[in-house]
């Protein structure tokens, strides 16, 4: 029988219901806790998962290292990792901020893989060649081509592990596509999931700097592309890259303190086009995608301010029982957005690490935010029974598809793991596996 460690599963309904399960569960748990080696600290500063032929994998980023584990169809993870790579930090491998799931195309190989990293092959050599590293579902590494303007940034100037890589793609649309912000080398550029040939996006007025967060919205033949700024603390960029391989810079939004410090985007209405969300130091804001048009026609002047869009909803900090999501700022550590009842509109999954769980100071917790009566409403709140101070569950999260439901991931990097949420209580009852009994 298989340990899912000392673990509880706690939500809550909009009517208040309460669901828990307890640490004698051993067979199919509703929370399973992946394992570590002792030897690695920081599991779980970034998760992402991706569809393979055997159902899904997840990566986790560490400190120097990038893991890979098998989660199969939900039933029979692989709770040790089937590969680990070293990424150290220098002008080798660079890990991203946000690794990212790709799914099997034929860029890839027809493979499954995680975007983790920029390197150089041949360090110090004339044949020295930089690119976006690749980790694959045959457990192989496969690469992409960066812009010949990043590469001899890159090979002539001094890189550690503080060196910001970000990375984002969208789960909607027939392909996915990748875009990569170095915001020190003021290189952002876009693959549109067909062509391996880079895309680069212009850069920005008065040396501004972005990339600090990413997100792509598909929209007809083209896609939106939106920018956390490093330069100030409350600026979103937006670029265009068109059907016909063309970039341009769109412009810019502004909002309050640390608008933009993370990004994700999701399907909240029925126009057909994601919408963006886009966390400050307090909350969670959705912007309709529709709308980013508007700020377009604005981008050759100043930012558009954030009320002049169409905000549709918003998610504040939540306290619940055992729960106090406001006992510390920033609220929203990482977002992300997925479909936990397989209808409708997509949930909101807030990673709140600076959440007190019973009383632990940053414990950490998710929250799950449903679309109803066109707000937001909170409607889960999830975390473990061994909660202790300074485990930062929920710095990262994701979405992994099991058993035709995604479920949420949460990297706890605190405690030097990743937990996987497979149970919640949006789940329809055709999609309770034994895990949910």
């Amino acid at each position: 029988m298989r340990r899912a460690g000392l673990i509880v599963f706690s939500m809550w309904s909009v009517l208040g219901c309460t669901w828990t399960r307890f640490d004698d569960v051993t067979d199919n748990p509703p929370v399973e806790r992946f394992d570590v080696a002792n030897d690695i600290s920081g599991a779980g500063q970034s998760v992402a998962t991706f569809a393979t032929a055997a159902g899904s994998d997840l990566a986790v980023s560490a400190v120097g290292k990038l893991l890979l584990f098998e989660l199969g169809t939900g039933v029979a993870p692989s709770r040790n990792a089937v590969k680990t790579l070293a990424c150290d930090g220098d002008a080798s491998c660079l890990l991203t901020r946000q690794i990212v799931g790709l799914t099997p195309s034929a860029l890839l190989g027809n493979q499954g893989c995680v975007a983790y990293g920029i390197g150089t092959s041949d360090v110090g050599t004339a044949t020295a060649a930089s690119s976006v590293q690749l980790l694959c579902e045959d457990l192989e590494q496969r690469s992409l081509p960066v812009p010949d303007t990043f590469t001899t940034w890159f090979t002539g100037n001094a890189t550690s592990a503080n060196t910001v890589v970000s990375m984002a793609t969208t789960r909607r649309g027939d392909v996915q596509p990748l875009v990569v912000s170095v915001p020190n080398a003021q290189a952002t550029w876009f693959y549109d999931g067909v062509d391996p040939t880079p895309i680069e996006l212009p850069a920005l007025p008065d040396n501004n700097l972005a990339g600090r967060a990413l997100a792509v919205i598909g929209e007809g033949g083209g896609y939106w592309v939106a920018a956390g700024s490093v330069t100030t603390d409350n600026t979103v960029w937006l670029y265009h890259v068109n059907g016909d391989r063309t970039a341009t810079l769109a412009g810019c939004i502004e909002g309050s303190p640390q608008f933009g410090r993370g990004l994700a985007t999701g399907n909240f209405d029925d126009d057909g086009i994601d919408d963006l969300a886009v966390a400050d130091d307090q909350r969670v804001v959705l912007i309709r995608g529709s709308n980013l048009a508007s700020v377009a026609e604005n981008a050759g002047g100043p930012c558009t301010a954030l009320d002049a869009v169409q905000v549709i909803g918003s998610a504040t900090c939540t306290q619940l029982p055992d729960l106090d999501g406001c006992s510390a700022s920033p609220y929203a550590g990482a977002i992300a957005t997925g479909n936990l009842d397989a209808i409708g509109p997509d949930e909101l999954i807030v990673g709140a690490p600076n959440t007190s769980v019973r009383g632990e100071e940053a414990a950490g917790a998710v929250f799950v935010y449903a679309w109803n009566n066109d707000a937001l409403h909170v409607v889960q709140g999830l975390y473990v029974s061994s909660a202790a101070s300074d485990n930062l569950l929920g710095t990262s999260v994701a979405i992994a598809h099991a058993a035709d439901i995604d479920t949420v991931v949460a990297g706890v990097p605190g405690d030097d793991t990743v937990m996987v949420f497979y149970c919640n209580s949006l789940m329809p009852a055709q999609s309770r596996s034994a895990r949910c009994h």
